[in-house]
This record gives C-alpha cells, sequence and structure tokens, in this order.
C-alpha cells in the first residue's frame, strides 16, 4: 500500500475527510509550511523531516476531499 493510500485511511478512522473543511485543512497547511520555513531557516534537519511529512499527510487530506 503507498503512502497516500494509508494517510488517507488515517484519515477516514479518524474523520478528517468529511468531517472536516477544505477551509480548516489549507490553514493547517499554512501552519505546516510555516514550521517547515522555520526549519530551513534554523538549519533543523529533524523540524525539516518532520515538516515535510505533516504537510504531505495534509496535502493527502485536501485531495481526498476534493476526490482525487
Amino acid at each position: 500500500m503507498i503512502y497516500a493510500e494509508r494517510i488517507r485511511d488515517w484519515a477516514q478512522d479518524r474523520n478528517l475527510i468529511e468531517g472536516s473543511t477544505v477551509q480548516a485543512q489549507f490553514v493547517k497547511l499554512i501552519e505546516e509550511i510555516g514550521e517547515l520555513a522555520e526549519a530551513i531557516a534554523k538549519g533543523k534537519d529533524e523540524q525539516f523531516l518532520d515538516s515535510i511529512g505533516d504537510a504531505f499527510v495534509v496535502l493527502t487530506i485536501l485531495a481526498a476531499q476534493k476526490g482525487m
């Protein structure tokens, strides 16, 4: 199973696809991108990897909300 499928299953179990809005997930994405920017600016490799993963999760949820 690819990562996106696992993420969709995880999000479905937590009602983050139908139970959340695109707007709420977009705000979450911006928060994660801010954390990514901080990690880049401060050279924090562990935070960088975590932020990339978190942004991928939110983008996957957004795509699922839009039927992709």
